[in-house]
This record gives C-alpha cells, structure tokens and sequence, in this order.
C-alpha cells in the first residue's frame, strides 16, 4: 500500500523484481515489472470573498487562496511550480450587462498563474477581473456571477494538481449604484384662459436617467375651481421616455358663459411611477392652475 502524505506531487515509479532464494525454483518470463503510482494529492482553492460589493466605477478585487494544507515543492518527485495546473474564470451570470451600448462593467478573465510560497503551499493570487462602468442611469442595485475552474485540457494525471472547492467556487458581485433622481413639476404655478381650453403641464426627472419608459401619474385636486365644472381631467398618464429628463401632458379646462371670479385654481401633484423605483424620489410639491374667466 502506498501511504497518503499529503504532498502534491509528479507520478511516482517503482520497479518490482522476482528472484527467487532457492535452487529449486526456477523463474521463467518476466521479472522486473514497473509500477506507476500517480499522486491523488491536489491543492484545494478557492475564491477568498464569495460576497463583494464594489461602488458604480470602481474596480473589483478579487482574490484566491488555498483552502487545505499540501505542500508541493520543487525535490525529486516534487510538483514543480510551473507544473501548476492554470486556473480559469468564467462570467455566468447575474442582472448586471456584460456588452453593448449599455454594458454595466468589463470583464477580464485572465488568472495569474499559482505559485510557491517559502514553504511549499500556494500563494494568494489577487487580481482584478472587473471594472464597473459609471454612468448616470437610476438602476439600482446589480449583480454579477463569477466562478473558477481548473484550466487546462491535458490527459496527464500529472496536470491534474488543483481541486476547486465547491462552496469557494462562485463568487456574487454586487455593484452599487450612486445615481439618484428626484421627479418633480417643472414650475410652481400655470397660468391659463378659460378659452384656451387646456393647459400643458410637464414633469420633469433631475439627478440621472431611466433605462425603460416610465409613467408618471399626475392627478388634481380641487380649491377654488372645481373639478367637472372648472376644469374636465382629474388623472393624467404621461410616459417618460427611457433616457429622457421631460415629459407633458395637457389638463382640459371648461369654457362656459357664467361670469365668475377673476382667478380660480386647482391643485396638480405627482402620485405615482411605474415601475417603481426606490432610487427614484417624489417631489410631493403641489403645481397651482390659475384659470383666468373671460366672461
């Protein structure tokens, strides 16, 4: 039986021989046979931090260690360092995109290579594989999923020298975004004629943009002019195109022949978006709509 000793390492060979001690017994055919040993022994890795966060534009740094305790080495039989089996880095998955006009980050899969500390263990390999992209879309939050394998397509069990450990495979990402919005009214207060028949109101989103067109509701409130007999539209859909800071939609106004006060007005605010977006606040500021009588 070959003992286990925990030291990773090149195939070993043995040669066997038959002799025989008596005159009596004769040996025919072969009697030296070569015995080939591979080593079961590999280094176990693994990636350090399997949750890390890195800021919108920052670079991620991201580092593998071993997670066991063999030792390889360079004496006779020993795994030489350039005998390492290369370690791979594969993108596979997450919400964050890789690629094209809107690509959140880049990706570099180069590994350095695993080498020997001064007692024959491996060395951290630190590197950084991907750098986040700063733009100013309100997104939120992203992700990304990394993991790492042992390189590599040879069929020598000597090549075969790193395990990577299951749970310290796949590393998740998390890139923090700093871009926030605030949506408010463009102006405090719209002056219309009663004869005009409507009035344009615009939102409009400061702080960054949106990647996906989004509604915004604007709805009335009476004071002294009065909904259904003043001024016809109580709720207003108006969609925010994706990427756009502007959006208007027009508030009818009811012309009549009664004379009444110079100035009436009503109330407009913003009270909801969809989709939501906890990245994006409400000015919950009132508009006022003056209505000037021409009668």
């Amino acid at each position: 039986m070959v003992p286990v000793d925990n030291i990773v390492e090149l195939s070993e060979v043995f040669l066997i021989r038959i002799s025989a001690t008596s005159a009596h017994v004769k040996i025919t055919g072969v009697t030296t046979q070569q015995l080939i040993v591979d080593s079961e022994d590999v280094f176990r890795i693994g990636i350090k931090d399997i949750n890390i966060s890195v800021m919108e534009g920052g670079t991620l740094v991201l580092t593998i260690q071993q997670i066991g305790d063999e030792r390889g080495g360079e004496a006779i039989g020993g795994l030489p360092e350039n005998k390492i089996q290369p370690i791979v880095l594969r993108h596979e998955g997450g919400n964050a995109t890789r690629g094209g006009l809107q690509s959140d980050f880049s990706f570099n899969p180069t590994v350095p290579k695993l080498t020997y500390s001064v007692n024959n263990t491996l060395n951290d390999i630190t590197f950084t594989p991907i750098t986040s992209i700063d733009d100013n879309i309100i997104e939120g939050n992203e992700t990304i999923r990394v993991i790492i394998v042992p390189g590599g397509g040879s069929n020598d069990p000597n090549d075969h020298n790193v395990q990577v450990e299951l749970q310290w495979q796949t590393a998740t990402i998390t890139i923090i975004d700093n871009d926030y919005g605030v949506l408010s009214l463009e102006r405090g207060t719209y002056d219309v004629i009663e004869n005009e028949g409507s009035v344009e109101i615009c939102a409009v989103l400061t702080g960054g943009v949106l990647s996906t067109d989004t509604v915004i509701t604007l709805q009335t409130e009476d004071n002294t002019a009065v909904w259904n007999s003043d001024y016809s539209t109580r709720e207003m859909h108006s969609i925010l195109k994706a990427f756009g800071s502007r959006t208007c939609g027009r508030f009818n106004i009811m012309n009549d022949a009664v004379k009444e006060e110079l100035y009436q007005n009503f109330k407009v605010e913003i009270v909801n978006v969809n989709p939501q977006n906890s990245a994006v606040a409400i000015d919950k500021n009132q508009s006022i709509i003056r209505i000037r009588d021409d009668d």
